[in-house]
């Protein structure tokens, strides 16, 4: 029997879920997500390219996409556990009250990117890992202080992310066919889809109907 424990809540500045068998999710991503699996393996698929994490790594899901996930629970446990810290716009919009503006060295988008080793990745997720074996839960401004906490670690241990993290633009404009064609299985509101492929819902529709020739709703 699947049994899920949760001490935090999905969109929370801190995220943590644990699971006991293999498990699928299909996600639609409001934020950054910076993810450390505790156990177990995690499989994500976006857009058709696959990306995988182990117990021990630190990936980072960048915000705004469409994804399928599978959480692989480890052979020697029997358990999958993954905490993450969520970063949001007003999180990163906050940083940037209080910091200058970080140095970028490639002004490249990243979708899903597995982060090197490095031990302030260790540290930052430290007291997060206390929390949930001492089974407690922290505050919303212990939160948000370990959220900056991450934003400025991100930024400092890899400037290719600085873009993709302080990107707050509509996203660019996606060919719809072959975005439709990989993502039309989720099951996610309309806005989402017009959203994502960098239009206006009224746009979308347009255009759907005039590529596909039936409406999106059908």
């Amino acid at each position: 029997m699947q049994t899920e424990q949760r001490l935090y809540k999905f969109d929370d500045p801190v995220y943590y879920t644990c699971y006991n068998q293999l498990t699928y999710r299909e996600i639609d991503e409001p934020f950054h997500r910076l993810i450390h699996i505790m156990e177990g393996s995690l499989h994500i698929t976006i857009s058709g390219k696959e990306y995988e994490a182990h117990a021990g790594e630190y990936m980072l899901l960048a915000k705004e996409n469409l994804a399928r996930i599978k959480m692989v629970p480890s052979p020697r446990s029997g358990y999958f556990r993954l905490i993450c810290v969520n970063i949001s716009d007003k999180a990163l919009k906050r940083y940037l009250q209080q910091n200058t503006y970080p140095e970028n060295r490639h002004y490249l988008p990243v979708t899903v990117k597995k982060l090197s080793a490095h031990s302030l990745w260790d540290i930052l997720f430290a007291d997060l890992k206390l929390s949930i074996h001492k089974n407690y839960v922290l505050d919303r401004n212990l939160m948000n202080m370990k959220c900056q906490q991450a934003i400025y670690v991100l930024t400092l241990l890899d400037k290719d992310l600085i873009f993709s993290l302080f990107y707050f633009e509509d996203f660019p404009r996606k060919d719809l066919r072959e975005y439709m064609e990989q993502n039309y299985m989720f099951n996610v509101p309309l806005k989402v889809f017009a959203e994502y492929s960098g239009r206006s819902l009224s746009t979308f529709r347009r255009e759907f109907v005039k590529f596909f020739h039936t409406t999106p709703t059908r």
